[in-house]
């Protein structure tokens, strides 16, 4: 269980709430921007046994920055981070760049993408699609920002009531 983009100071602390309540733990990709606007809602989700990783300093699409850049960035992450682990904005991340990724941080990527963010997609639509499609195993992916805090408080709570109805487990990357 993974969040993007975050920490929002509307979503994210209703996303721990939630989470607390079902006694879950996930994996947050922080943008460097935002912990340093809300430091203690990133204390909070460090206290509750979450892991904080990286999202880039302002999700800045890498396909229009250098290898240099992304290093830079990189390097910028605030101290807080439980792990160096780096989530690429926008899930793109050419593969001559990645290779140029210091070799202290892994890339970790999703294996189901939530589409939160996507206002086409009804909330129905997107809690019927994650009953079919999510797998043991799998990284989820939701965001919590702007164009997600409300929808979100109307996709996740069905979607771990699925998961827990399977006897599944959410957990932190490791």
């Amino acid at each position: 269980m993974t969040f993007d983009d975050g920490p929002h100071p509307e979503i994210t602390p209703w996303i721990l709430d939630e989470l607390a309540h079902r006694n879950i733990k996930a994996t947050f990709f922080c943008l460097g921007e935002n912990m340093l606007a809300h430091p203690q809602i990133v204390e909070r989700i460090r206290i509750e046994g979450h892991t904080l990783a990286y999202h880039g300093f302002n999700h800045k699409r890498n396909s229009k920055r250098s290898i240099q850049e992304i290093k830079r960035d990189l390097l910028s992450a605030p101290n807080a981070l439980s792990k160096r682990y780096y989530r690429p904005p926008y899930g793109r991340l050419s593969w001559w760049k990645a290779t140029a990724i210091p070799s202290d941080w892994k890339i970790i990527m999703w294996s189901w993408l939530s589409y939160d963010f996507d206002q086409t997609l009804s909330v129905d639509h997107l809690v019927s699609r994650a009953k079919r499609s999510i797998r043991p195993g799998d990284i989820l992916v939701f965001h919590d920002n702007n164009s997600t805090k409300d929808r979100l408080k109307l996709i996740l709570p069905p979607i771990l009531d699925f998961i827990e109805s399977k006897g599944w487990s959410a957990e932190v990357l490791d």
